[in-house]
């Protein structure tokens, strides 16, 4: 009887068919932190690109990420992924031939305030000519690993130190302000850290080390004014 009662007082409200009726090449669907709007990928004209609209609406807008310049005048670029940064600013990692990765870059909800972040979005062009082709200096980080959600809408990435977007072994950690582009190192690599740990404050405070061969090391700190401390691991590792 008592499971019934429940049952009946915290049952669901029906959620119509339509709401999972999409189109085969409609993919990736993530909700804003708010729970406001929703984005997702769809294909147009061959190239995956991002959408978002208001929950509860039809009101779809498409975002136009433009020509891949540095590649060629009539290469158009993709989105192979991205994620909200903020209620309002989403990450986008972008690529061409729906294969090659290209770069990041942020933008509002609404398309608007979009801002090169790493790769080859960095080059800057104005209407339709390069203006340095210049790759040295440039921030190659292809994923974000930390979103601190404040006014800068500020991440933490993997400075991969690659032309092509491939993890190399040993990436340095930056933050990026995602409306200006602004960058500082955050934590530099000594040179065989491969893996680093973030807690919930976005401050780096483990570190995964390579000794050679199948030796690695654990060190840790309590916090980032705090000095390294090797962590002791179970026996067989």
């Amino acid at each position: 009887m008592f499971a019934g009662i429940a049952g009946a007082a915290f049952a669901a409200p029906r959620i119509p068919l339509e709401d999972f009726a999409h189109d085969q090449d409609v993919r990736n669907m993530q909700l804003s932190p708010d729970g406001q709007y929703v984005a997702f990928l769809h294909d147009y004209l061959g190239h995956p690109t991002i959408c978002s609209e208001p929950v509860g609406t039809s009101n779809v807008l498409q975002f136009d990420l433009g020509i891949a310049l540095p590649i060629g005048p009539a290469v158009q670029k993709g989105v192979s992924g991205y994620t909200w940064i903020g209620d309002d600013r989403l990450l986008m990692t972008t690529n061409v031939w729906n294969f090659y990765w290209y770069g990041t870059v942020a933008a509002n909800r609404d398309a608007k305030e979009m801002t090169p972040i790493s790769g080859l979005e960095l080059i800057p062009h104005s209407s339709g000519i390069l203006l340095n082709v210049n790759l040295e200096g440039l921030l190659w980080a292809s994923q974000s690993i930390y979103k601190f959600y404040d006014e800068d809408r500020s991440i933490l990435m993997l400075d991969d130190h690659s032309y092509n977007g491939t993890s190399v072994l040993y990436p340095d950690v930056v933050k990026v302000n995602s409306f200006t582009g602004g960058e500082e190192t955050v934590m530099r690599n000594p040179g065989n850290v491969r893996a680093w740990g973030i807690d919930h404050r976005g401050q780096v405070r483990i570190r995964l080390a390579d000794l050679g061969g199948p030796n690695f090391e654990v060190t840790y700190r309590d916090d980032e004014d705090s000095p390294w401390r090797k962590l002791g691991l179970p026996k067989g590792m």
